[in-house]
């Protein structure tokens, strides 16, 4: 994200620019294999963290 935005600010486009990163909700877990959430509990749709709880990051130069 550090280069990304170096890149823009170089290029006279951070201005112009909206950057949003996100996670997805949790993996999903069945018998023949899936994802792990540790160290979380619970799974896609599941009320726990694991379903739940994700990272995200709104960042950009415009400025009204």
């Amino acid at each position: 994200i550090g280069r990304i935005t170096q890149t823009l600010q170089d290029k006279a486009m951070w201005q112009d620019t909206l950057i949003v990163v996100l996670s997805d909700n949790g993996g999903p877990i069945s018998l023949t294999g899936g994802a792990s959430n540790f160290p979380l509990r619970g799974w896609k749709y599941s009320n726990f963290e694991g379903g739940v709880r994700t990272n995200a990051l709104v960042s950009g130069g415009f400025v009204p």
